[in-house]
């Protein structure tokens, strides 16, 4: 929208420098412009009753916009021959340039869609699955030592760790272990043990 702007006031400013401020110069650039959009603006609406014919009335509307159309081109081709001299070459000649920036402009942005297009095929990775698989069930038997992280209800409680596979220490001692259960996410159980 800024770009925009700035590009209609640079082109307003030029016109000014250009014509001097005379208005029979800017009434002829202006109503060139304009029955130009009128007539693109009816033919594009041709086109968009043409495509519907099948499924709504078509005929009226048609009609409608080929006489506006007719019209509108009429008084274009008029005016632009009529006063070419007094302006109105100038004014064709900054509106095809505008026509042609914004030609360019849709095939830049259509190159850059296609290569993007082409990036993401080339950078497509496999789905990852949305669950992580069950990690396999540990063997107490093969299973070295396990150490559980340890937390208390009670205050002051002591860490401790649970071998399997081994014999129990000779100090007996009570304390209360909690793991994270592998299956249930984040539900913890408390495990009594004593060595």
């Amino acid at each position: 929208m800024h770009n925009g702007v700035y590009l209609m006031a640079g082109a307003a400013a030029v016109v000014l420098l250009y014509t001097g401020g005379d208005l029979a110069t800017l009434v002829v650039m202006y109503s060139i412009n304009v029955f130009l959009t009128f007539s693109l603006s009816n033919l594009a609406m041709m086109r968009h009753w043409w495509q519907v014919r099948g499924r709504e009335p078509w005929k009226r509307a048609m009609s409608i916009h080929a006489l506006g159309f007719l019209v509108c081109m009429g008084i274009l081709a008029v005016t632009v021959i009529e006063k070419f001299a007094a302006g109105g070459w100038v004014t064709l000649v900054i509106t095809g340039a505008v026509v042609s920036l914004c030609l360019w402009v849709k095939g830049h942005y259509r190159q850059v869609g296609h290569k993007l297009a082409k990036l993401s095929e080339d950078l497509s990775f496999e789905t990852i699955p949305a669950v992580a698989p069950e990690p396999p069930e540990l063997d107490p038997a093969k299973s070295t030592a396990i150490v559980l992280a340890v937390a208390s209800a009670d205050s002051g409680s002591i860490p401790c760790s649970r071998s399997l596979g081994r014999s129990p220490t000779s100090s007996s001692r009570s304390c209360s272990c909690r793991f994270r259960s592998s299956t249930r996410g984040r539900s913890r159980a408390s495990v009594k043990s004593r060595h």
